[in-house]
Parts: structure tokens; sequence; C-alpha cells
């Protein structure tokens, strides 16, 4: 994901309203702590490997959180 799409999407999950009455069923799941680490990561122009070093997580881990974050 190019750095500049990473930060977008990283300021628009957290500008995302708390959900409240029924609208809340129409919206995603919000991102755990470790999803928005890697988010983060991405946000700052580290590859997959280098996110995966930093972490200490094998690099399909690192995959599988990006696809969750998509």
């Amino acid at each position: 994901m190019d750095p500049a799409v990473a930060r977008k999407v990283l300021w628009a999950v957290s500008r995302l309203a708390p959900p409240t009455g029924d609208a809340s069923a129409h919206l995603p799941e919000p991102l755990v702590e470790r999803e928005l680490e890697v988010l983060r990561l991405v946000a700052h122009g580290l590859t997959k490997p280098e996110i995966a070093g930093r972490l200490h997580l094998a690099e399909g881990t690192v995959k599988n959180y990006v696809s969750s974050i998509l």
C-alpha cells in the first residue's frame, strides 16, 4: 500500500465515531491494537518484512494483518 494512501486510511480510521443505535450494524469492526500498529508502520512506509522484523512477527502474519485491515 502506498504510504500516502495508508496515512489517509489511518486518519479515516482514527476519526470513526463510536457506533450508536442501529446504524452500528452497518459499520465494520474496529481495528484491534495490533492491526493499528501494523497500519501505523505501513503509513510510515515500512515494507512487510520491515514490519515483521520490528514487531517480531512472521511476514505471513503481517500479510494477514494487512489483509484484515483492508
